[in-house]
């Protein structure tokens, strides 16, 4: 009978041990969930009629900062991407005033389009960035005597599944374009001033999927 060692047992040793490889290699791709976002602000006392404003189309760099954006070219994802996008959402900041957030989700419509083709389009309000904006206040006394208007506004629960979701998705082929297209419609609205305690507001425009990269 064959005399059985202490290699037989428990664990593979040595040479035994298999060497594990990095999945990705030259030549193949990986696929990852992936957000891209945008921001557009408007200053306090502002009159926003007519504007059309077309975000995703300033890249990452110079006045651009990771703050603002994380489109690293021009209306586009890396070449040889591919991105589909699964939800789409508009943030408001937290520092707009209820009137701004207001005039914000009635009155400026955007669109998705993806190579010049609209897919998805309507009042800010139906594409939220987290539920829409919610106004919340209370009236707590500053002095005696006298009440000081304490108001918050917000996006919503801020988690990013909380905005419009694409059953199939959208598929963004190499080298096409994306770009969200806003338009504060009819005769549009004017930010309220500093005297007012406005301090103008920011968009942020969320593009929420999947993208397969290409591994060099």
């Amino acid at each position: 009978m064959k005399e059985l060692n202490r290699n037989c047992f428990g664990k593979p040793r040595g040479s035994f041990i298999p060497r594990l490889k990095n999945p990705s290699f030259p030549g193949g791709s990986w696929t990852e969930r992936q957000l891209y976002y945008d921001s557009y602000s408007v200053a306090v006392n502002t009159l926003t009629v007519g504007q059309l404003t077309t975000m995703f189309s300033v890249p990452l760099g110079g006045a651009k900062t990771l703050a603002s954006t994380n489109m690293r070219d021009s209306s586009k994802i890396a070449d040889g991407n591919l991105f589909v996008i699964m939800g789409f959402g508009i943030a408001v900041s937290f520092n707009a005033l209820p009137s701004d957030v207001n005039n914000i989700l009635e009155i400026m419509t955007v669109k998705l389009k993806i190579g010049g083709v609209t897919f998805a389009q309507g009042k800010i309000l139906i594409y939220p960035g987290g539920r829409g904006g919610v106004v919340g206040g209370a009236a707590l006394p500053a002095v005696v005597g006298t009440l000081a208007q304490i108001s918050g506004v917000t996006n919503g629960q801020s988690h990013v599944d909380n905005m419009v979701r694409f059953v199939k998705g959208i598929q963004v082929d190499p080298g096409q374009t994306i770009g969200v297209e806003l338009v504060s419609e009819g005769a549009g609205f004017t930010t309220a001033t500093a005297a007012n305690g406005g301090s103008g507001f920011t968009l942020t425009a969320i593009l929420d999927g999947i993208e397969t990269r290409k591994v060099a």
